[in-house]
């Protein structure tokens, strides 16, 4: 954990905040034109957690007026200030309420991550302000997603597993883990076939091995394969702009201001990240399995051209639902490189 010393950041705490919020604003603006083009500027309440404060940013006024701590506006920022309002030691994540309409985010979904120092001492590994706006951005994605009512309401009605009961599925049933990785390895392997019937072929028989095994998953989670097709659609997607961020950091100008005053953000982060060298980003070894297996369904469908992200979170579609449908309706694939 950094400890400043008459440092900047301790002489002026709100605006360093705001500037790292700023920052990852910026980041997200950015690589929504890259990557998902409809979470450009998406306004989602955000939380921000210091070791004595919260800070809201783009807050709707709704949610503010459910604070129960006394908030004030910080002059010349478009920002809110208040006491902690809880004493979790950790916050990266998203949150929302179906039940209890006094909750802070009843019904609309808030943003809450811990800024980099907190996050460098519990999440560990943390190496750069960088890598803290990566994970925030993740989860802002989350934010945008939860914002669709089609994809709130589904999560609310239909989805009762959590995502850690699947990953308690990978991790002590041997034959569920080799199948998981099979099939993963199989779309990893195929992201690199030009062979239009070679592809077909490939995507026939993940399709077959991940059949089989949802079907077998069933016997012992009921409604496993929606769960597990949910998840990825969600994880997978938010997965998917989290790692467009990482191999565009490199076109993203330095933040001169976060540069002179701020010691987590580091001069020519990620200027030589390639995802190839990071296989543990989409294998399912190193994260919770439907992370990759989401992520790598999403860059298959890119492979094949496939038009998916318009109105996706309106819809109740999933990256393995639209490429099962597209190879159900295409007899062939195109004889021409893919």
């Amino acid at each position: 954990m950094f400890v400043f010393i008459n440092s900047f950041a301790q002489r002026n705490p709100d605006t360093l905040a705001y500037e790292r919020l700023q920052y990852v604003q910026n980041l997200k603006n950015y690589i929504a034109k890259k990557a998902w083009k409809d979470f450009d500027n998406n306004r989602v309440t955000q939380v921000y957690f210091t070791d004595s404060s919260s800070y809201f940013f783009n807050a709707d006024t709704r949610i503010l007026q459910k604070v129960k701590q006394k908030t004030r506006p910080l002059k010349g920022i478009d920002m809110f200030k208040t006491q902690r309002i809880d004493e979790n030691p950790f916050h990266m994540e998203t949150a929302v309420e179906f039940t209890d309409s006094t909750a802070l985010y009843f019904q609309k979904p808030v943003v809450m991550f811990s800024d980099f120092d907190t996050a460098k001492e519990k999440a560990g590994d943390l190496q750069s302000l960088q890598q803290w706006a990566s994970m925030v951005v993740h989860e802002l994605f989350h934010g945008y997603q939860l914002q669709h009512i089609p994809t709130l309401q589904y999560s609310n009605q239909v989805i009762h597993l959590r995502s850690s009961q699947l990953q308690k599925l990978y991790v002590e049933q041997k034959w569920f883990a080799e199948s998981i990785q099979l099939e993963n390895n199989l779309l990893i392997s195929l992201l690199k076939v030009k062979s239009g019937k070679k592809l077909r072929k490939g995507l026939e028989q993940y399709l077959s091995l991940r059949d089989a095994r949802q079907k077998k998953a069933e016997s012992i989670l009921n409604d496993f394969s929606i769960h597990e097709n949910f998840y990825e659609k969600i994880e997978g997607s938010a997965k998917y702009v989290e790692l467009a961020l990482l191999e565009h950091y490199k076109y993203f100008p330095e933040n001169t201001y976060l540069l002179t005053n701020d010691p987590a953000y580091k001069k020519n982060a990620y200027q030589n990240f390639n995802l190839e060298e990071e296989p543990w980003q989409y294998q399912t070894e190193g994260i919770n399995y439907f992370y990759s297996t989401g992520y790598n369904l999403f860059r298959i469908l890119d492979k094949l051209k496939v038009g998916y992200q318009t109105n996706f979170f309106n819809t109740h579609d999933t990256p393995y639902g639209i490429l099962k449908a597209y190879l159900k309706s295409k007899t062939q694939l195109k004889k021409h490189s893919i």
